[in-house]
């Protein structure tokens, strides 16, 4: 069944680049591109305008696409059940509208892209929670930050390690590491400016700990970066009742001890209810953002401007961004 699913999407796979070397060389020269854009000055009234972070995690999304055709179409490098499980799980960012899956991209990334851009420290250290296949873990160390990513799945994170080889030869200096265990039990040696959670507050139980396993993780002045999907939107809490029907938790293996750990189901957490936590664990919220519209790519600069002016509390995904505390230099806000 899983050779008759990868010879289905042969064609697809194979048209995107033709060998390893032209793909290799197509991704480091969309590296090149990236640090011109991130480099180049535009003067304007006799000043210098900064890199926008919004265009400048769009051209990371065609780096990374540029990656996943490389490893999904290449088989020297992931074995057939890995190919196949990182297909499945970005077929919409490979086959679907790029422009569209770009624009949700760049939301997601952003904030953290904007401190690594405008930081004045010498090191950004991030600690990637629930890093799956690695994804934003590699894009942000490709930005210069020294990148942690713990998760509890072995098949995942085993794609990610993989996965560190190809943005090495485009970045010899990258600093990304990848940590099997479960995070709430997690002990950190050293502190993070900013701590991930991608589509990770609806699976981690209970929120409440991990919300102080990040406040003691984070250094004064760090960041907490929150995305994961709006239960206020009505289709995403339809389908995230469809996922857990019949039991909104489940039990997982801890890598390390082998005691079960109870994860959650597509537990939506409204995000109200999620700064409340965060206030009473001593965080400052300074935004709470709501993206995710659908609309044609002639609409999407439209759509950008809505989601970032018009904070609209029923699109499907959103971000909060909270700080550890007043110290800092509050570079989000």
């Amino acid at each position: 069944m899983r050779i008759v699913f990868l010879n289905k999407h042969e064609t697809f796979l194979s048209k995107r680049l033709k060998t390893n070397k032209v793909r290799l060389n197509y991704g480091k020269n969309l590296i090149i591109k990236l640090i011109m854009s991130i480099r180049r000055l535009d003067r304007i009234d006799g000043g210098c305008s900064d890199p926008d972070p919004y265009v400048v995690a769009k051209r990371l999304f065609e780096i990374v696409r540029s990656e996943l055709l490389f490893h999904i179409s290449s088989t020297g490098y992931l074995s057939r059940e890995e190919r196949e499980s990182l297909y499945r799980y970005y077929c919409r960012m490979l086959r679907k509208n790029p422009l569209r899956e770009s624009h949700y991209f760049a939301q997601r990334i952003k904030s953290v892209v904007k401190v690594l851009l405008y930081n004045n420290e010498q090191e950004i250290s991030i600690l990637d929670s629930g890093c799956g296949f690695g994804t934003e873990s590699l894009v942000f160390a490709l930005l210069g930050g020294k990148v942690l990513g713990i998760d509890l799945n072995p098949e995942r994170l085993a794609v990610a390690m993989k996965r560190v080889t190809y943005y090495k030869k485009l970045n010899p200096k990258l600093k990304v590491t990848f940590k099997l265990c479960n995070i709430l039990k997690y002990e950190c040696k050293s502190t993070f400016n900013i701590i991930y959670a991608k589509e990770f507050i609806s699976h981690v139980h209970p929120v409440s700990k991990f919300i102080d396993f990040a406040w003691k993780c984070l250094k004064p002045g760090g960041y907490l970066v929150i995305h994961d999907t709006n239960p206020l939107n009505p289709y995403c809490s339809y389908k995230a009742w469809r996922a857990h029907k019949h039991s909104l938790y489940k039990f997982v293996k801890d890598p390390e001890t082998g005691e079960n750990i109870m994860y959650a189901v597509e537990r939506l957490v409204p995000p109200f209810i999620l700064k409340k936590l965060l206030r009473a664990n001593n965080f400052k919220t300074l935004s709470i953002n709501y993206y995710g519209w659908i609309g044609p790519n002639l609409f999407l600069p439209l759509i950008n401007s809505i989601e970032t002016k018009l904070k609209v509390p029923i699109t499907p995904l959103y971000e909060i961004v909270s700080m550890k505390s007043k110290s800092g230099n509050e570079i989000m806000e």
